[in-house]
Order: structure tokens, then C-alpha cells, then sequence
């Protein structure tokens, strides 16, 4: 996928607060796991990544492989929170909850 002047090229969040029905246990947290983002060229991007999970159930297994986001102005500081993942060619350098130093061999060869 190519991305031409965006201004946040990957995001995910917990959520916006808000729930279907009024039936909604307040307790309840969601398991996010196995998400996998590849070949991404990103140009004239705006900000960098922003990935949000839930804090006590971190969004886990994300892979990045061969993501190339140019344009990001300084700082081009990714915004991760409760995230847990691995990146392989990713540039810029990808936030540290995302660099576990090929812990996740599934992501090495996708």
C-alpha cells in the first residue's frame, strides 16, 4: 500500500468510550492479538505511527515488516501505549514496545 500526504499513516486505539447498549460490562476487556501491517510506503506523512491499547490487556503480536514512512517531521517519535510487537525494515525507528529483537519469529517470516 502506498499513502500520499496523510497525516497519521497507522493508528489504532482502545476505543472511543462509547457501547452499543446500556448492557455493556464495565469490566470487560477485549484480547487483541495478531495484528500484521506490511509493505506500507508512506510519503509526505505528517506524524508519526500512534498505536494505543488497553491498559491490563495490551494489544500483543503486532508485526511490522517492510514499513517506510518518509516526510515525518522531528520529532518522529512513534506514540505506543500498552503494545507489544516486533518490526523488521521499518523506518522510521518504531517505538520500543515494538523492537523485542526478533522475539517474535512468526513476524520474521511473514
Amino acid at each position: 500500500m502506498t499513502m500520499e500526504r496523510v497525516k497519521i499513516p497507522i493508528r489504532f486505539s482502545s476505543g472511543s468510550n462509547d457501547h452499543p447498549d446500556e448492557w455493556w460490562h464495565p469490566n470487560a476487556l477485549p484480547v487483541v492479538r495478531g495484528i500484521f501491517i506490511g509493505n506500507v510506503t508512506g510519503m509526505d506523512i505528517r506524524q508519526a505511527p500512534v498505536l494505543e491499547g488497553l491498559e491490563g490487556a495490551p494489544f500483543e503480536g503486532i508485526c511490522m515488516t517492510n514499513v517506510q514512512l518518509d516526510g515525518i517531521g522531528p520529532p518522529a517519535t512513534w506514540h505506543c501505549e500498552s503494545v507489544v510487537g516486533d518490526a523488521v525494515g521499518v523506518s522510521p525507528m518504531p517505538c520500543s514496545q515494538l523492537q523485542r529483537k526478533g522475539c517474535s519469529s512468526w513476524c520474521r517470516h511473514s
